[in-house]
């Protein structure tokens, strides 16, 4: 069955979705390919929307701004689109970076970036995290840097709702796998199972598959590493924390109380590690540094577990722009922040899509040089 629209997505995910509705609500129709993959991140993520937990030193400082107007246009975003707060478990909150005893994290050092960058954050020594996180246990840590004015959200309820609200505004989702791409001067055609769209432009949001879906429009991308993460789900006692905790380095990264008594614990970073189910060895390790930061979480009750992969390019960075010549727009690469950038990177596709000059993109070329990464180990 052929079809046209002027954008076809490839990619149902968190930045797939937010790139179809964004594209709608401009009056822009679009058709969204999606094979629907359990173990996409969008599925997988906590949900933590935090640029000054996950900005490291040596990446460009445009990098922070990204982030920054990432983290910044969620409010925008979910009231521009008629989505409550709590309908996508989303609300402002701290984060605690704990310096954890058996990493080499130096938190004066974390400070003094944090500090430069102008993020809202103070430097606390272990009684001062006592003080605010009593079941923290002072001998897991030598410290932590409380950061204000972060954000989570539900990334399951988030991706339902914007699916709704997309179709609701007459985008069109075919759950079927992508076949082949044929891509002309002014066009492509997507062609699934049962499905032909003809499109003006084609959207690459199809997370660690990217490069995979570009080949087929015979297309190169830079690769993509599919990094693993295992998630656990337990449910204890309401209000433990008053922040959420975040470790760099090991297993167990964070600790969030997605709602009161529901704590979602991880994540891994598994570099190589094709298997899409959890492991005993991780969740165990991720188990055994909870008991150690938080020893009464001994008694919770494992609900749920789940893992997901991470696409990441060799320099972590996103990649979100149109290839030369090409009527393809690629976004995608986002690793660890998917969460935090899924909403502005729908909007800066639908720029893109409406030909507006509104940005520099050049650190996120898609056909960028990339150095290599120096990470490809698993973490346990």
């Amino acid at each position: 069955m052929l079809s046209t629209a002027d954008v076809v997505v490839v990619g149902g995910g968190l930045i797939g979705a937010a790139t179809a509705l964004h594209l709608a609500k401009t009056g822009v129709s679009a058709v969204v390919i999606d094979r629907k993959f359990a173990s996409r991140a969008s599925n997988a993520a906590a949900g933590m929307i935090t640029p000054a937990c996950e900005y490291d030193e040596w990446m460009p400082r445009d990098f922070w701004s990204l982030l920054q107007e990432g983290l910044q246009y969620y409010p925008d975003f979910l009231a521009h689109h008629g989505l409550e707060h709590a309908q996508v478990g989303y609300r402002k909150t701290d984060f605690t970076l704990l310096g954890m005893r058996e990493t080499d994290v130096c938190l004066s050092d974390r400070f003094s970036l944090l500090t430069q960058l102008g993020a809202e954050c103070q430097l606390w020594d272990i009684d001062q995290v006592s003080a605010h996180e009593t079941h923290v246990s002072p001998g897991a840590h030598l410290g932590g840097i409380r950061i204000h004015q972060q954000a989570v959200v539900d990334p399951r309820k988030l991706l339902y709702e914007m699916t709704e609200c997309a179709t609701a505004a007459g985008v069109a989702f075919v759950q079927e796998a992508v076949e082949s791409i044929e891509v002309k001067k002014n066009s492509v055609v997507v062609t699934s199972e049962t499905h032909q769209v003809q499109a003006r432009d084609l959207v690459l949001a199809a997370g660690p598959w990217n490069s995979e879906v570009a080949r087929l429009a015979g297309v190169t991308l830079p690769p993509l590493t599919p990094v693993k993460g295992q998630m656990v789900e337990l449910h204890g006692p309401p209000h433990l924390i008053d922040s959420v905790i975040f470790m760099p380095g090991g297993g167990c990264g964070s600790i969030v109380e997605r709602s009161p008594g529901r704590y979602i614990v991880g994540t891994s970073e598994e570099y190589l590690a094709p298997n899409t189910g959890t492991t005993v060895g991780v969740i165990t390790a991720i188990l055994a540094r909870l008991g150690r930061v938080m020893p009464g979480a001994q008694d919770w009750e494992i609900a749920d577990m789940w893992c997901g992969f991470r696409p990441m390019h060799a320099d972590e960075l996103p990649s979100i722009g149109r290839l030369p010549g090409l009527p393809v727009i690629v976004a995608g690469g986002h690793h660890r922040n998917g969460v935090l950038l899924a909403p502005l990177t729908g909007k800066i596709v639908t720029d893109i899509v409406a030909h507006k000059e509104v940005r520099d993109l050049s650190a996120y070329r898609p056909d960028r040089n990339q150095r290599r990464h120096s990470r490809f180990a698993g973490k346990y």
